[in-house]
């Protein structure tokens, strides 16, 4: 006895929906999921961050404090590729009782974030690291340069 499938249709199967999808190949072959292009237009001085540690192997582990005064705000990690592309890193939310000491504002004690970059994901070379933090309400997006950079042997 041959078991039917009240569901298929034989009419329907040469057509096949084709999900593929092609990435740009600057977005390091479609390794990234998400990309910030043009960065440039969400710079702003309204952040206060540290970049505080940089440990760096297969997994580069980064911490440290992000903040902007009077918001609340989700915590990214930018890997700059290129001038114009740059990768986001959830960061995970810190515990730092510190930074709302020495500010005098209990609100910020979850300001600090922590990050762990897999490495093997970047071709060899240099790249930039950025914080990026998005207002939870309005969604706006502020991107800050730091100094530090992640280097990929």
């Amino acid at each position: 006895m041959r078991f039917k499938d009240k569901f298929y249709n034989r009419n329907l199967t040469y057509h096949k929906a084709d999900f593929s999808f092609e990435l740009p190949e600057y977005i390091n072959r479609g390794r990234f999921a998400k990309a910030v292009i043009d960065p440039e237009k969400y710079l702003s001085d309204k952040i206060n961050f540290n970049i505080d540690c940089v440990a760096a192997g297969d997994i580069t582990s980064l911490g440290g404090y992000a903040y902007i005064k009077g918001t609340l705000t989700e915590t990214y990690v930018l890997i700059f590729t290129r001038t114009n592309i740059a990768v986001p890193i959830k960061a995970n939310t810190e515990l730092r009782n510190d930074i709302a000491l020495e500010t005098g504002n209990k609100t910020l004690n979850l300001c600090g974030f922590s990050a762990n970059i897999d490495t093997c994901l970047f071709e060899k070379g240099s790249y930039t690291i950025g914080i990026m933090l998005i207002n939870k309400i309005t969604r706006k997006k502020y991107i800050a340069l730091s100094n530090k950079k992640l280097n990929v042997l």
